[in-house]
């Protein structure tokens, strides 16, 4: 396993896991057919490079970086088993779910949301289109002059953002990742959300409600294009 450790290494210094790398690596690991104690070595250098990294990565990089290279442990996931959450603010449970389903898509982020000032979040955003997901936002045309807004940072991190074109809010809340899964909620994608407001968000893979929010999210983007 020394040599999957060292082209986690390589990679790491890179700056990026794209598709194309998660794709080679796993098959590696998969040939090896690690053991337990083969898998816990490995996770543990994971870490351990993670660490390393620290001192010449920013810390958004090395975190979207660690949670992409611990996936390449896990059984490959199953779309078609049911998969469902739920949790509620305030506190980092929020927070951490948006950003973990986030760094978890593998082509596709569609984000619809009222409004992102949540740099963390911004940050696991531009940091899966660095990597080759396709991404695309909807959001309200009024809230991109909010201070603190990200919006102004993803359009110039080169992310493809769509607003209303009416008098009316944007208020929608939910991201469809890889056509698959479905997040959504009343919890909007602020520091707020997560530190004060009594907010809930819920992730699941149930064809029956993804299909229907993917399809309002395209009739937005054509609409607003």
């Amino acid at each position: 396993m020394q040599d999957i450790a060292e082209r986690l290494a390589a990679n790491l210094s890179q700056g990026v896991m794209t598709n194309a790398d998660k794709k080679d690596l796993k098959a590696a690991i998969q040939a090896r057919n690690p053991d337990k104690h083969q898998l816990a070595w490995l996770r543990s250098r994971i870490f351990d490079l993670s660490k390393e990294g620290l001192g010449t990565q920013s810390p958004e990089l090395v975190i979207a970086w660690l949670e992409e290279a611990n996936k390449l442990l896990l059984p490959d996931e199953d779309y078609n088993e049911p998969y469902d959450l739920v949790t509620f603010s305030p506190g980092v449970d929020g927070k951490n779910l948006i950003k973990n389903q986030l760094a978890s898509a593998l082509a596709t982020l569609d984000i619809c949301v009222f409004t992102i000032s949540d740099n963390d979040i911004s940050n696991i955003i531009i940091q899966a289109q660095r990597r080759g997901i396709v991404v695309r936002v909807v959001t309200d045309d009024q809230k991109q002059y909010d201070a603190g807004s990200d919006i102004e940072m993803l359009i110039k991190a080169g992310i493809p953002v769509r607003m209303d074109t009416s008098d009316q809010h944007m208020h929608h809340k939910f991201a469809i990742i890889d056509g698959k899964r479905l997040l959504t909620g009343s919890y909007n994608w602020t520091r707020t959300a997560a530190d004060y407001n009594y907010e809930n968000l819920m992730v699941t893979n149930d064809a029956g409600l993804v299909k229907p929010f993917a399809d309002e999210f395209d009739r937005l983007w054509v609409m607003w294009g």
